[in-house]
């Protein structure tokens, strides 16, 4: 399943990368091991473990371009900073003895048992995500928002949502996407039925749903995660779990632990910081 309007030939080019790097990985510990048994006295198991090491950090730096290059120029050096202050200080604040990679997993065990924590997020740090594209590409806000009195003044939008029969006012919501070709989509939501508020509380209501953030299933963050899916059965899964669910509840921190994450991984640290920080 590809997300529209997703540009399938980052996709490919992530799958065709893996596969490459997978096989290249294959061949030269192959290639090692038969010239280790031809010359043993010039290269020792030691040295394939550093030229190994070496490949996969090469491995390791693609995945983080290709996420990158997809995510977008902007957005990316955004996370970046973003990554660099949960490290440097929600982190070192909160986890003064840990080292960094013990320190997310730390973090991400107290995420997932609903911990508190002393030290948040910094207030440089959150003001520099809301005043960012990188904001937009996560999450999506409605550029319209109505009440309507029943589901009789409603009808079936572009988005072919079908609706709910409801005797009762509820909140309808439009989302707004620009695509290639400069023209734009819409998708709608429902919900939030208010018939026990008061009329002249609507205007507040409406205020507010306006900057409620959705998960942005077709944002360039979501578009990323498809790209590098490939790159390992943990960023296999993750992609799946986050398609069907979009917002991740704090328990799902935990798996970035019990499945096998790698916490030094740039990319996974990126990930935990977007899905847990903000």
């Amino acid at each position: 399943m590809y997300l529209y309007p997703f540009d399938k030939k980052h996709l490919l080019y992530g799958e065709t990368l893996a596969s490459e790097i997978k096989e290249q990985i294959c061949s030269f510990i192959s290639e090692c091991r038969n010239f280790k048994r031809i010359s043993s006295k010039f290269l020792n198991v030691n040295v394939i473990k550093v030229l190994l090491v070496a490949f996969l950090s090469f491995t390791c730096s693609a995945q983080e371009a290709l996420f990158d290059r997809v995510l977008g120029t902007e957005p990316a050096k955004t996370l970046d900073t973003l990554v660099a202050d949960f490290e440097n200080n929600f982190l070192k604040k909160n986890y003064p003895d840990l080292q960094t990679t013990d320190a997310y997993r730390q973090f991400l065990m107290d995420v997932r048992n609903e911990n508190q924590f002393a030290f948040g997020i910094s207030k440089e740090a959150r003001k520099r995500f809301a005043t960012s594209t990188l904001r937009y590409k996560v999450y999506k806000y409605p550029d319209s928002v109505w009440i309507l009195p029943n589901s009789s003044y409603d009808r079936i939008e572009s988005d072919s949502i079908s609706i709910l029969r409801s005797d009762f006012p509820y909140i309808k919501a439009r989302y707004k996407y620009k695509l290639a070709d400069g023209s734009y989509e819409y998708t709608y939501s429902r919900g939030g039925n208010i018939e026990l508020i008061n009329e002249a509380k609507y205007d507040s209501i409406i205020a507010a749903a306006l900057k409620q953030p959705e998960f942005n299933t077709v944002g360039s963050y979501m578009q990323a995660l498809e790209a590098i899916n490939h790159f390992s059965p943990f960023l296999t899964k993750f992609y799946e779990v986050k398609l069907s669910s979009g917002f991740l509840h704090p328990y799902m921190a935990g798996a970035f632990v019990t499945r096998g994450a790698d916490l030094e991984d740039e990319v996974i640290r990126k990930i935990i910081v977007l899905e847990f920080a903000y």
